[in-house]
């Protein structure tokens, strides 16, 4: 089993990714060709990582979707307590980053198209004990946001 740890000092964050799985298919140092790759992990936290899409190596490109679903946002309170009046006590958040990377004239460019993120069962320490309004059992982004400041 692979596993690789995270520990970021200056916010006082860690974090390890467990089971990680690395696969890459058909790649080549062949001018134009793609290959496919796809990376799923798991953290000590539970939340789940998968990155898949297709690669090239001559020009680099690397174009796909990062999904993470699950991510505990307590975990991440050295992030989140400096940006937030009040801490958060549970939540869940999920993402979804469509992407495209390249180099384009030795310069790095990242294009994002159609990125998402949801949370679910946000509550936060301190705030009256009330659900935030969601559909389907997750609130988007912009709608907890707005709750998390008016509590």
């Amino acid at each position: 089993m692979i596993q690789a740890d995270l520990n970021d000092r200056r916010e006082g964050y860690k974090n390890r990714f467990e089971q990680l799985s690395l696969n890459l298919s058909a790649l080549s140092t062949l001018d134009a060709n793609e290959g496919t790759y796809s990376m799923t992990a798991q953290t000590a936290y539970g939340a789940k990582l998968q990155w898949q899409g297709e690669v090239s190596l001559e020009p680099l490109v690397l174009s796909g979707k990062l999904a993470v679903k699950d991510i505990s946002l307590p975990a991440l309170s050295p992030y989140l307590d400096a940006l937030l009046a009040v801490p958060v006590a549970s939540g869940r958040a999920q993402l979804e980053l469509p992407h495209r990377f390249m180099l384009k004239e030795g310069k790095p460019q990242l294009l994002l198209d159609d990125a998402s993120a949801s949370l679910s069962d946000l509550s936060l320490q301190g705030a009256a004990p009330k659900k935030v309004a969601t559909q389907g059992g997750a609130a988007t982004a912009a709608t907890a946001a707005t709750a998390a400041t008016a509590a």
